[in-house]
């Protein structure tokens, strides 16, 4: 009885929490961008269900406004490279961009149109996910419109007022205004300052503007982590706020986000991501107790040879007592 109940002890003792378990996934685009080996063309419903089902926690997709009003998903400002359409998405009224072929450069096989933001949201809250919404904004006009920022804004959040949604959006721009006005009309919906900044000192001066300004995340280039992982101690260290880095599809760079303390990881290979996450708790030993006996909960199950000493050493007199009795 007795040996028993140390072994029980023994082996919770030497369980924990997976701390990359904690770490969500975003879907980006949907299913990834538009490529000829993706079956899933970006920023449409089939792409933003498939990322669902593959386990993404999030689906990433981008916004814009059609020349009627309404909040369509939709990554460049001219409908060229991706659709059989041409001209701006500011130009285009949204009966013409429903109707048009959004799978241009991509491996799908069926033709879908451009999709309403409150047709993803609808998705979304059917799997009672996330959807971070990426407000596009054309800074300066040129061969398109640039963009009427509070009028985006305001379309968006009217969108997920209108579908119920406020629990299940995540928002995040390149823009600063853009995320600082959504505040300002919504506090309550987390948002993500999207950087690309590479170096050490850009990184904290955009982790430290973000947080003044009251926002969740920074969301910055994954490549300048991947270099220097140290980065994401520099961040923490100056500022409150999660990171969430952008677009990481390597084995390689996925270890490197996991292990350096990604909150939350954009790609285009949500499979991938999840197969090397488990791959990482599989792998994972706990840490050693803390001084005073207490344990650190911050970690998968852990291989036998991390048992504690006291519980092994009192495990084996109890089995040498029963031998010689």
């Amino acid at each position: 009885m007795v040996t028993g109940f140390l072994l029980a002890a023994a082996l919770t003792a030497a369980t924990c929490d997976c701390p990359y378990e904690n770490v969500d996934l975003v879907g980006h685009r949907g299913s990834g961008s538009s490529t000829l080996t993706n079956p899933f063309a970006e920023n449409t419903l089939p792409s933003v269900r498939n990322a669902y089902e593959e386990g993404a926690e999030y689906v990433e997709i981008d916004v814009q406004l059609s020349s009627d009003g309404e909040v369509v998903l939709f990554h460049d400002y001219e409908l060229d490279d991706l659709t059989d359409l041409d001209g701006c998405v500011a130009n285009t009224p949204y009966s013409t961009m429903k109707d048009a072929d959004a799978t241009k450069g991509s491996g799908a096989t069926e033709v879908v149109g451009i999709p309403l933001l409150s047709e993803a949201l609808a998705i979304t809250v059917e799997y009672q996910r996330i959807l971070n919404i990426e407000i596009k904004v054309n800074e300066t006009a040129g061969e398109c419109p640039a963009t009427d920022v509070e009028a985006l804004v305001d379309a968006v959040l009217a969108v997920v007022e209108a579908e119920n949604a406020g629990e299940h959006v995540f928002l995040s721009s390149f823009s600063f205004d853009a995320l600082a006005f959504a505040k300002q009309r919504n506090a309550a919906i987390p948002v993500g300052f999207l950087v690309s900044d590479v170096d050490e000192a850009a990184l904290i001066a955009s982790a430290k503007r973000a947080a003044e300004a009251g926002f969740e995340a920074l969301n910055p280039l994954n490549l300048s982590l991947s270099l220097n992982p140290e980065y994401f101690d520099a961040i923490d260290a100056a500022a409150e706020i999660k990171v969430i880095p952008w677009t990481v599809n390597q084995r390689d760079a996925l270890v490197t986000m996991y292990e350096g303390g990604a909150d939350a990881i954009i790609t285009d290979e949500v499979p991938l991501a999840i197969e090397v996450r488990d791959e990482l708790c599989e792998a994972y030993v706990c840490p050693a107790p803390a001084a005073g006996g207490e344990s650190d909960s911050g970690g998968c199950a852990s291989a036998p040879g991390s048992l504690p000493l006291s519980l092994l050493a009192a495990m084996g007199l109890l089995w040498l007592r029963r031998r010689v009795q």
